[in-house]
């Protein structure tokens, strides 16, 4: 049982990117908030995106704390844009990941839930207009 009735709902944090200019790319994330609570309450989302060697190249936090209903799911879903430098582009030569952390945050800044999600920052002319996306599962995708 969660300490926390805020959460991340199961399988809704989504990412993805696109190319913003030469060695940078914006790691959009949209997360759905649910509260299992009996009282209404709110929450932030603060995405971390790290490289492959576990450097941190790129944070956002969301502006304002998102109010969620007691029993519900927020509508609409928190979105992130962390805008990541010293991205290398996701080629099949060099197929460069990227790992997110999506933390939920309470008033406090303390971190109440987390998921982690994998993907690549691609040209959009390089994928056909598909950028890869990647699901809670890690499961790459180019649709």
């Amino acid at each position: 049982m969660r300490a926390n009735p805020l959460h991340i709902q199961q399988d809704s944090a989504w990412v993805f990117t696109n190319s913003t200019s030469a060695g940078s790319a914006k790691f959009h994330v949209s997360t759905a908030i649910s509260n299992d609570g009996a009282a209404a309450a709110a929450a932030s989302v603060r995405t971390t995106v790290k490289d492959a060697s576990g450097a941190t190249v790129g944070t956002a936090t969301s502006t304002a704390p998102t109010s969620v209903a007691a029993g519900e799911t927020a509508k609409p879903v928190v979105v992130t844009a962390a805008v990541a430098t010293g991205v290398k582009l996701w080629t099949v030569q060099s197929p460069t990941l990227y790992y997110i952390t999506v933390d939920l945050l309470d008033s406090a800044k303390n971190v109440i839930d987390s998921v982690n999600l994998t993907t690549a920052a691609a040209d959009n002319d390089d994928c056909g207009g598909h950028l890869p996306r990647v699901t809670p599962t890690a499961a790459l995708s180019t649709d």
